[in-house]
């Protein structure tokens, strides 16, 4: 959500939500290595964004779930998407994103743990 409260003009909270949409998306594809943290890249760039608004009941100032998924991540490209739902379970948004990704070492998966023991 936004930080702060903003007024009850429809515009100013579809702005905000196609604003947040490009924050995270392609991060998801890092997961597998640890995170982006732990590989930044040398060069990120969105190549192709598009939105859907399938509502426009909701809030940018209140809580809103973004699911973000990639469905491909390979040879420097990245595909992802992001479903947003409200608090009450709708679904409002959904958008995704292609970007290219360059790295000087190559990304290595974390190994997983042969403890056994859940993380959770």
């Amino acid at each position: 959500r936004v930080n702060g409260k903003l007024g009850d003009s429809r515009e100013i909270h579809l702005v905000c939500l196609a604003y947040m949409s490009d924050m995270g998306v392609l991060s998801c594809a890092y997961r597998p290595f640890g995170g982006m943290l732990a590989n930044a890249p040398a060069m990120m760039v969105s190549l192709d964004h598009s939105m859907w608004f399938h509502s426009v009941d909701f809030r940018a100032d209140e809580w809103l779930l973004f699911q973000n998924r990639c469905v491909h991540a390979g040879g420097a490209r990245i595909l992802s998407f992001s479903r947003v739902w409200t608090q009450q379970g709708r679904l409002v948004f959904t958008c995704a994103q292609e970007g290219l990704a360059r790295h000087t070492e190559t990304l290595r998966p974390l190994v997983p743990s042969t403890s056994g023991v859940a993380k959770l």
